[in-house]
């Protein structure tokens, strides 16, 4: 079902510190891509309302099917924003670049990594999309979905082959340079999460930018205040390490 509100262009309709869609602000096609024609408009509406035929005639006859709007909105991004899957895989069948970034730095499967709805990241896959996509950090949205904690898009990635080392290029804060998603999940303290990138290969010895390992950043949580839930999730952790031959680290 489509959102009543549109797209991104302000705060207001994306929250990242919830990464939720939100509905404060009506924008419309028109005003998003007024500077680009009315061919661009008119693919972005019929983008919008998944009308595959249109997006595939209006493209024929010249539409610019990667035209940035406000904010560096691009067509594919309008129509995620409006959850149409169909219009996200006509605009990449008819050549959109899913690689574009908005002025957030971001793609549209970063938000899809991030978002409270994983059909859409779903749709983006199998219309091909590949899971390695980069954003200007260096970030997948494999990152992106354990930065916002979003178990069903982490597995969906994962089962797509997802890279587990994929290694961000700069980083701030819990994502620092060189930080490969065990890295940022074990920050976040997201036991399930380094469960997962564990069995689907990812490497308990890589190091990041600083020379550390995951566990240096997992054993940084004392057990004593911790919840039950992470100290089974630790314990699962550290019974895979053994298994695996992985020596276990200390708190200094």
């Amino acid at each position: 079902m489509a959102l009543p509100i549109i797209v991104i262009l302000s705060a207001c309709l994306f929250d990242e510190s919830n990464a939720q869609t939100k509905s404060k602000l009506q924008v419309t096609a028109s005003y998003v891509f007024k500077d680009k024609g009315s061919a661009v408009v008119r693919l972005a509406e019929a983008a919008a309302r998944g009308d595959r035929q249109a997006v595939a005639k209006l493209v024929q006859q010249g539409a610019d099917v990667n035209a940035l709007g406000d904010l560096d909105t691009s067509v594919l991004q309008w129509a995620f924003w409006n959850q149409s899957i169909d219009g996200m895989q006509a605009l990449l069948k008819a050549g959109a670049d899913p690689a574009l970034i908005d002025n957030k730095g971001m793609t549209v499967m970063h938000y899809a990594a991030a978002i409270d709805d994983p059909s859409l990241l779903q749709g983006l896959l199998d219309a091909g999309v590949s899971t390695e996509v980069r954003d200007p950090k260096g970030q997948t949205p494999l990152h992106e979905a354990i930065w916002n904690r979003r178990e069903p898009q982490l597995r969906i990635l994962l089962g797509a082959g997802a890279d587990p080392n994929a290694q961000a290029i700069t980083g701030e804060g819990m994502l620092e340079t060189g930080s490969r998603p065990l890295h940022l999940a074990a920050s976040l303290n997201d036991v399930k999460g380094i469960l997962a990138l564990l069995e689907a290969g990812a490497d308990p010895r890589a190091l990041n930018g600083r020379g550390r390992t995951f566990q240096s950043y997992l054993n940084t949580m004392d057990e004593s205040i911790a919840t039950d839930s992470f100290v089974a999730g630790k314990r699962k952790i550290e019974a895979w390490l053994v298994k695996h031959g992985v020596e276990l680290e200390r708190k200094p």
